[in-house]
């Protein structure tokens, strides 16, 4: 963060600005989160109330960055001629078109103007719209059916495994104790990740079981003393 090289009389300010400001109403609806959170305007509105009366005032002017993203940069003036100049905030747009542009842009412009000024603008991000997610349900990856396959597969390699150690588990029965480490209740509940994650567990537990086993058999028999 940039500043004067004194900030005594703007942090005065601000502090006595946040002693007197008025929290604006949550004046919108986020139908998609069922929350409500502050306009852009109504914060403008909250802040611009107050901090006139402090010798307060504040400049907002859009950034890009090399990878794309859209950002504000934020500078908070006192009529002394102190300022606190604020590292940009960024997002990417969820495309390249004046209107996706647009929602970030507002989006951050009330996001860093109320974190500035301690303004409560929101009961829940409501940025999904300028990230892309605004009203649409995340979509479920298809189950890759061969990940399927493949821990139905270690899981009876496993099974046999143990057989051979004198524990009886069945390929369900591993199976089952994977699940429930996610806390599911049937392979068709798992999603791609979670498949991984077991077939990968599972075959960890099977390397080790055979490691344990070689050295077992490796391990030197042990010689009686002569007896004298």
């Amino acid at each position: 963060m940039n500043k004067s090289e004194s900030i005594v009389k703007i942090a005065k300010a601000m502090a006595e600005f946040r002693k007197n400001v008025q929290q604006p109403k949550k004046d919108a609806n986020n139908p998609f989160f069922k929350s409500k959170y502050t306009t852009l305007d109504a914060v403008v509105e909250s802040i611009d109330t107050t901090a006139s009366k402090h010798g307060l005032s504040f400049i907002q002017y859009p950034v890009n960055d090399e990878h794309g993203n859209t950002g504000i940069a934020t500078i908070v003036l006192h009529e002394s001629g102190e300022f606190l100049e604020f590292e940009p905030s960024f997002m990417k747009p969820e495309k390249n078109t004046p209107q996706a542009i647009g929602s970030v842009l507002t989006y951050l412009r009330r996001y860093t103007l109320s974190a500035v000024f301690g303004i409560a603008s929101e009961e829940d991000d409501d940025g999904n719209h300028a990230s892309g997610s605004y009203n649409k349900q995340p979509k479920k990856q298809p189950q890759d059916k061969g990940k399927v396959a493949l821990v139905q597969q270690n899981a009876k390699d496993f099974s046999e495994v143990l057989k051979t150690s004198g524990q009886e588990l069945s390929q369900q029965d591993v199976l089952n104790v994977y699940l429930g480490q996610y806390g599911l209740k049937n392979m068709s509940q798992a999603s791609n990740e979670q498949l991984i994650g077991m077939s990968q567990s599972i075959k960890k537990k099977i390397d080790e079981y055979k490691n344990k086993q070689s050295e077992q058999t490796d391990l030197p028999e042990e010689k009686s003393e002569d007896k004298k």
